[in-house]
Parts: C-alpha cells; sequence; structure tokens
C-alpha cells in the first residue's frame, strides 16, 4: 500500500512540472496515450489536441514519458523458452525458465534454470542481463549470459564420469507487444560457448584420460514472457 501511495505522490509531481510539455503515458495493458496532462481530482485529463481529450485512472497507468526519460517502477517477469543450438552438422536443443526483475530504467537481471542438452543432459544455472534501448510495446534488447552447467545424472558407461562446466552467451532479441492476457512473446539469436570435461577410465593399463570439450554454438530462442 506505500508502495501504491509513494507512485500516487510520483505521478502527481510529474504531471505538476510537466502541464505545458507534451508527454507519453505507457498503459498496464500495453497501449499508449500522448498528449498534455492535468489532474483532475483522483484522475489525470489528457489532451490529444484542442478538441479532444480523455481522462484516465492513476491505477491503469505504468509509467510517463517526458523529456525523453521514462519513470518506471521495477517489476518482475516469467518467461518459458524453446532453444535451439546449431552447427551445421550437429543440432543441441534448450528448455529455459527465467525470472527477471528491471533492475534500472533500461536493464533488466534475469536469473533461470532449465535443461541443456549437449552430449548429456545438463542442468544450467544462468544469470542474464538484458539492455533494452528502447520502451516501447515491441522492443528489441541485447543480452549477457553465464553461469555454470551440471550434469543430470552419471554417465550410462560405467568407466565414463562427466564433470561440472561452463557457459556464456550474447546476442540479440524482440519482444512482441502484451497481448491483453498479460503475456507476450520474445525471440532471440546468438552466440554460445560451453566448456566441460569428461574423465574416461581405461582398464587396460589403469589409467585417467581428461576430455576436454570447447562447444562454440548458436543459439536461437522463442519464448513466452509472463508481465
Amino acid at each position: 500500500m506505500k508502495k501504491y501511495y509513494l507512485w500516487l505522490i510520483l505521478l502527481s509531481n510529474s504531471i505538476a512540472f510537466s502541464q505545458n510539455q507534451k508527454q507519453t503515458f505507457y498503459l498496464k495493458d500495453g497501449s499508449t496515450i500522448q498528449g498534455y496532462a492535468k489532474k483532475d481530482k483522483d484522475k489525470i485529463r489528457v489532451d490529444i489536441n484542442k478538441q479532444s481529450f480523455i481522462f484516465l485512472d492513476s491505477a491503469l497507468i505504468d509509467s510517463i514519458c517526458g523529456n525523453s526519460v521514462r519513470k518506471k517502477s521495477g517489476n518482475f517477469t516469467y518467461s518459458y523458452a524453446l532453444g535451439y543450438l546449431g552447427e551445421f552438422n550437429d543440432l543441441n536443443s534448450k528448455i529455459e525458465l527465467q525470472i527477471g526483475y528491471q533492475i534500472k530504467e533500461y536493464i533488466n537481471l534475469k536469473v533461470g534454470t532449465g535443461l541443456e542438452l549437449l552430449r548429456f543432459a545438463y542442468f544450467p544455472a544462468i544469470i542474464e542481463l538484458q539492455y533494452v534501448p528502447f520502451h516501447k510495446s515491441s522492443s528489441p534488447f541485447i543480452y549477457f549470459s553465464g553461469g555454470g552447467i551440471f550434469p543430470l545424472k552419471r554417465s550410462p558407461d560405467v568407466d565414463l564420469s562427466l564433470n561440472n562446466g561452463s557457459k556464456f552467451s550474447f546476442g540479440l532479441g524482440a519482444t512482441t507487444p502484451k497481448t491483453d492476457y498479460g503475456f507476450g512473446f520474445y525471440f532471440s539469436m546468438g552466440y554460445s560457448h560451453y566448456q566441460f570435461k569428461e574423465i574416461s577410465f581405461q582398464s587396460w593399463n589403469d589409467t585417467e584420460v581428461f576430455t576436454h570439450y570447447y562447444l562454440n554454438r548458436l543459439e536461437f530462442r522463442i519464448g513466452v514472457v509472463f508481465y
């Protein structure tokens, strides 16, 4: 409740200082309205032009942009995605679940896990940073991610041991406008690098052989994000 009152105070101040400046109102349903704002009791009057105006309830407004500065409070997102990690002769797949939070005006922080199907199945623990340069209903973004990958089970070969590894990725993506049901779609394409190690035991000479893998992949993701 305190956070709601604080948002109303900030909203009122924004309007008070910007009545003579055209503003963009970003609504929670994903739509936008441009005009000159005036406070009218518990609602906001937006003069779209000299002949028309509209009243907005404060609860419907997500953020306001004036003088190229958008004031936006932090919010959580949840996303699910399917992906492919491909070379010309070697395709791998992945399933991804992420929880995100907007830590800065243009920066989203996400943590995620899922399933990476490489030589064997791996469990990833990933942190991803997204830079969103534009505040629009459909927004491009740049992402950087990295973390660890952990084998889900032992190799079926008793003479082979799987070790933990690491990965990092970067690339470009875009989100679609939010639907009336509170979700949208996104897709991304980028580069991924994996490192992990396998240890095999050779019984005939009683030695261990360490094999290091360095995989470079093109990463494609498509998924659903819930706001």
